[in-house]
């Protein structure tokens, strides 16, 4: 114990480890201000040594408490033990009904009631001890390593700074770092021991935790048991209930039958009412249906829910090895469908909406019989009677009214109770399908990549033969019969479907081939017939290629449906559903090859390509289907070894088909290569075809190598979306056929429509075009630059939706992709919303996986961009009546709407929100406001041309002195073609800030002053007459407003004329000039009229050396007068 009577002397011997309290440190903490000796600088640090000591020891005391309840517990576990075990002895089969079984609905409800929430409270208490038992799993796992790292800082020098010792420091400060330590220390061991005996209590208290977690699991289910009876007690009383009402408003319907016709009216009223609640469509009956339904769909969720933890336990334990491949592989298998699931929830969307609406109604119509006497006097407002009938009246129809309102609350709170099970089943119904999905995630992350058989052997092919002779084992076979017998017997009508469909199928097709070759007839001699001959000719190349793929899958169904039909029928349905679909793809191939067929004529394939495939085609269709069939049946059986051998070697051998047919297809001297080198030349061209070929080869072959090593379940999942992705990009070439037909024959139509409107156009007014529909502004396309942007935008939807295509088969192996989310490259703050409904901080993780979607958001977004605007020219801006310039106002608008909304999505993928960046941006874009103010200023004003439209394309304009016609505009800048078929880039800002002439805004037609003198002494009226009559003339001129003349001035020589008339637009305004003044000047000399030309009469005064000099200058021959002239020398 420290000394008692020194508390205030400098020399004060330490504290030993086991004395020390929080108490006698607080003493001393409390006497510093009394020690000698010490500066204040000192005494603080003291004290927070002091400080440091009492959290240790707290720590201290804190581990010790922890360690005594652990000794406790486990002190106690065997006398728990025994008394959980006594407890779950006594429990009893089944929890006593709290009502009678004959009891009323209320009373019945209430104990359901009550029963639900114990069952609640049971199953949060077992999932609680669930917990318990998994983080108790962890601690023993951990705890030790935490015992060691506790010890081995105990063995450890201290290193805390405010601990160590310095020297010359005053004792009292040295002695308090010393007790400071021994206290660390003390907390440290004490740590120590509670960890050892947290271990310990765990061991021995794991069989009390494992009869806990018995009773809670017994206590759920009695409760859960007591729940279902009462459910079954309220579906009884709620029928009975329903029955007697029902019974009741039959017997006062019958009563009322000669009564006035309000009352009578009432109650057939009341007779419907009650009638809504009895019948197995009655509202207690749906209620029981979906009281069933619900405790499937919970005792399914608990199943798998419980299944999935115990898989990922057994995984985290034992690893994953090629056992628990094999187990998660047969899981997998065995777990059922989601489209079960997904179709109940797609159909009770629609049975939730009508029940909201009829408890809706039904609501509605209690509120209006709240008041009664409201209520009758509504009813008798056009009811004649007075006095004492029309009191009884009255009163009889308020006794109507009052049972009205009880058939009304009844059916109230069934709808209510049978809506809020609608709500939970399908909550829980949902959960399902979230809990299998999560599972079969789960299991595809991990066993894509698992050994599923050894290295391939002479075991193999004996398991092998068995394989086949299990196949052609007549037994088997007759079984199938048998099946396929019982179901003709059992389900005529779909037997007699199936044979009559097929049946339908081999009808038509001799039409259908009428049709193809009809189609490619009218296309041969018009390339600009209908699409739909196209089409015609898709539709019928898929019927010829039907009869053997639909027969196919019709016995494939019916064995799947058929009742007797066992595990081998169901293997062989599984067999023919393969086939079936890869004959149907390689056979609608074969069938677009033909001659006159739609690679012919519709795609305009050449013949060197469709011989070659068709050749080869003839013995790959009857090849693959039939391994594909037996591949898809070894498969599909439960023998691993059947699988493993012939299975594998089958698929193995399909693999070499593959390779074959793909080495005769892309061969480098094939005619598919030759034909892709005619188009495109160089070296880089060359060694594609070759890398294209080697990879085609590569890739069957490295399947079967996979296969043959043991990888025999992950070589067969790759061949079949191998085999399936071929079947996709099938499907994009014929895409890209009927596209490449499509777009072609909407730009021959446009072409055609050009060269008809031309033609219109020629000798008529612009009033004329007008009233005509030649105006349109059609001439204006760019048909090259369409063209251009179609082909770009063909290739770019074939991409797309051969990339689509290719996630979508892939999709199931996806997960096994799943380490590109566990690539974390940066977190973000985002917002969750909690259970309550608020909203929650959190940091988000921004893995790889998100990174590559961006990016794939950000090339769609620049492809969009790019190619939407010819798609919008051809498919739809054609077909409405817009000029030239509002369709390049959508185009443009929709270009930039693409990148901005492609723009954002892409920066979320990657977590960068508006409210991540907004302050960013504001600041950025202050920056650039500053920096780069005259783009944005030209940006703004492109935005301002292309919505206010002050300047269209097609416009001719006059701006800063320039003049021509717009031909693009642009983000920054206006193209302007002039004259001289230069283009003068002009910045937008120039049309939105300064003034400019738009010949052609609201409309064309200009006014032409064409300026003619003739000499004095003209007939002014011929002269007139003339000019007009030049003017009509003129195809160039319109007849409104009406050419006119003005005899304008006298001028020196000539009387000045002006013809004043106007034309349709600009580029007449360029012509029209010069086709009158030619016709001016030959009307002129036809009648007689002289264009006076300008005389000079020059008068010289006497001048004697400039006029020698001018005589000197003068021909002989030429002579003028001589004399005085008057002020002005020339006039």
């Amino acid at each position: 114990m420290i000394f008692a009577c020194a508390v205030v002397a400098q020399d004060a011997p330490q504290l030993q480890p086991a004395e020390l309290t929080i108490a006698r440190v607080n003493e001393l903490k409390e006497a510093l201000p009394e020690v000698e000796g010490l500066d204040e600088e000192s005494r603080a640090e003291t004290t927070k040594v002091y400080d440091h000591a009492i959290t240790s020891l707290t720590t201290r005391n804190d581990w010790r408490q922890k360690k005594r309840q652990f000794e406790t517990a486990a002190t106690s576990a065997p006398e728990n033990l025994k008394g959980i075990e006594d407890e779950i002895a006594a429990l009893p089969e089944k929890l006593p009904l709290s009502v009678a079984k004959d009891a009323e609905l209320s009373a019945v409800e209430s104990a359901l009631e009550n029963a639900k929430a114990d069952a609640t409270a049971a199953n949060e208490l077992l999932e609680g001890l669930k917990t318990e038992a998994t983080n108790r799993e962890t601690a023993r796992k951990e705890l030790p390593d935490r015992a060691a790292k506790v010890r081995l800082k105990l063995a450890s020098p201290i290193e805390e700074d405010l601990l160590l010792p310095r020297e010359g420091e005053p004792t009292t400060l040295a002695d308090a770092r010393v007790l400071a330590t021994n206290a660390l220390r003390a907390a440290q061991s004490a740590e120590a021991e509670a960890i050892d005996a947290e271990v310990d209590s765990y061991v021995k208290r794991t069989e009390l935790l494992a009869a806990r977690t018995d009773l809670a699991s017994r206590r759920k289910e009695l409760a859960q048991d007591l729940v279902t009876r009462l459910q079954e007690l309220a579906t009884s009383a709620r029928k009975r209930d329903a029955e007697r009402e029902a019974e009741k408003a039959a017997e006062e319907r019958r009563k009322t039958a000669d009564s006035h016709p309000v009352i009578k009216e009432v109650a057939t009223e009341n007779d419907a009412l009650a009638q809504q609640r009895v019948g197995d469509d009655g509202i207690p009956s749906r209620i029981s249906k979906a009281s069933e339904t619900l405790t499937e769909a919970n005792t399914s969720l608990e199943q798998i829910q419980q299944e999935y933890a115990r898989m990922k336990e057994r995984v985290e334990r034992v690893g994953m090895t090629d056992a628990v491949g094999l187990m998660l592989r047969r899981r997998r298998d065995a777990l059922p469908s989601t489209s079960v699931y997904e179709d109940r929830i797609q159909a009770r969307e629609e049975e939730l909406a009508n029940t909201q609406l009829r408890l809706l109604d039904v609501e509605d119509r209690l509120t209006k019989l709240r008041n009664l006497d409201e209520a009758v006097a509504t009813r008798m407002q056009d009811v004649e009677l007075t006095g004492q009938p029309r009191t009884e009246l009255e009163n009889r129809l308020r006794e109507q009214l009052k049972a009205q309102a009880g058939y009304l609350e009844s059916l109230r709170s069934d709808y209510d109770s049978y809506l809020t099970l609608l709500v939970e089943l399908d909550g829980v119904e949902r959960a399902v399908v979230a809990e299998i999905d999560a599972y079969r995630d789960y299991v595809d992350e991990r066993v894509l990549w698992i050994r599923s058989a050894e290295l391939i052997g002479a075991d193999d092919l004996t398991n092998g033969a068995t394989a086949f002779a299990w196949l052609l084992d007549p037994d088997n076979l007759s079984d199938v019969a048998s099946a396929i017998q019982t179901d003709a017997r059992r389900h005529p009508f779909e037997f007699t479907f199936t044979g009559l469909l097929w049946l339908a199928v081999l009808a038509v097709q001799l039409y259908a081939r009428k049709r193809i070759r009809r189609s490619a007839d009218i296309i041969s001699k018009n390339k600009a017939a209908p699409f739909w001959l196209t089409i015609q000719a898709f539709v019928g190349t898929i019927v010829i290629s039907l009869p053997v793929s639909l027969a196919f899958w019709l016995v494939a169904w019916r064995l799947d449906e058929a009742p007797g039909t066992g595990e081998y029928g169901r293997a062989i349905a599984s067999g023919l559903q393969a086939a079936a679909l890869l004959f149907l793809g390689l056979s609608f191939l074969r069938n677009t090859l033909r001659r006159e067929g739609l690679g012919d004529i519709h795609f305009g394939w050449s013949k060197e390509v469709r011989k070659a495939l068709s050749k080869q085609l003839t013995w790959l269709l009857p090849v693959t289907a039939v391994l594909a069939f037996l591949i898809a049946t070894f498969n599909s059986q439960s023998d691993e070894s059947y699988t493993n051998s012939a299975g594998r070697i089958v698929m193995m051998i399909q693999l070499g088909a593959a390779t074959v047919f793909m080495h005769f297809l892309l061969r480098p001297e094939g005619p598919l290569s030759k034909q892709y080198a005619a188009k495109r030349s160089g070296k880089l061209a060359g060694r594609g075809r070759t890398v294209a070929w080697l990879l085609a080869l590569l890739l069957p072959f490295a399947l079967a190598v996979l296969a043959a090593v043991g990888f025999a379940y992950t070589a067969g999942q790759l061949v079949t979306r191998y085999v399936l992705t071929l079947l996709l990009i099938l499907g994009v070439v014929m895409l890209n056929g009927l596209m490449d037909r499509w777009f072609d024959l909407s730009e021959t139509r446009i072409a055609i429509r050009i060269r008809k409107r031309k033609q219109k156009r020629k000798g008529l007014s612009v009033e004329e075009q007008k009233e005509q529909g030649v105006d349109d502004g059609v001439d204006e396309v760019d048909l090259l630059e369409v063209r251009k942007q179609t082909t770009s935008l063909r290739r770019s939807v074939v991409i797309t939706a051969l990339l689509l295509g290719v996630f979508f088969v892939w999709l199931d192996v996806l997960p096994a992709l799943g380490f590109l989310d566990q690539v974390q490259l940066w977190t973000h703050t985002g917002t969750i919303i909690g259970d309550d409904g608020s909203s929650i901080d959190t940091q988000v993780p921004v893995t790889l996986g998100n990174l590559l979607l961006g990016i794939l958001f950000v090339v769609l977004t620049f492809v969009g961009a790019r190619t939407v605007p010819g798609f919008l020219e051809t498919t739809i801006l054609q077909r409405l009546r817009l000029s030239a310039g509002i369709r390049y106002a959508f185009k443009s608008i929709s270009r930039y709407v693409i990148a901005a909304a492609g723009t954002v999505i892409a920066f979320r993928a990657i977590g960068i929100g508006w409210a991540d960046v907004q302050w960013l941006v504001a600041g950025f874009s202050v920056g650039l406001g500053f920096g780069l103010q005259e783009i944005f200023a030209n940006f703004v004003s492109g935005l301002i041309l292309l919505i206010e439209r002050p300047v269209r394309v097609g416009d001719t304009v006059t701006v800063n002195n320039i003049t021509g016609r717009v031909t693009r505009i642009n983000m920054r800048a206006t193209t302007i073609e002039d004259w001289d078929v230069k283009e003068l880039i002009v910045p937008n800002k120039a049309f939105i800030t300064t003034e400019i002439i738009n010949w052609s805004l609201s409309s064309e037609v200009l006014r032409l002053v064409i300026k003619v003198g003739v000499a004095y002494g003209s007939d002014l009226k011929k002269v007139e007459e003339t000019l007009l009559r030049v003017a009509k003339e003129c195809s160039r001129v319109v007849n409104t407003p009406p050419p006119h003349t003005m005899f304008s001035n006298f001028g020196d020589s000539t009387l000045d004329f002006e013809l004043r008339c106007f034309v349709s637009g600009i580029n007449d305004f360029r012509f029209a000039r010069d086709e009158i003044n030619k016709s001016i000047d030959k009307a002129f000399h036809e009648e007689g009229i002289e264009i006076a030309f300008p005389q000079r009469t020059l008068w010289v005064r006497d001048f004697n050396s400039p006029l020698k000099v001018i005589k000197d200058l003068t021909p002989p021959e030429s002579t003028g007068p001589v004399g005085e002239a008057p002020d002005d020398t020339a006039r």
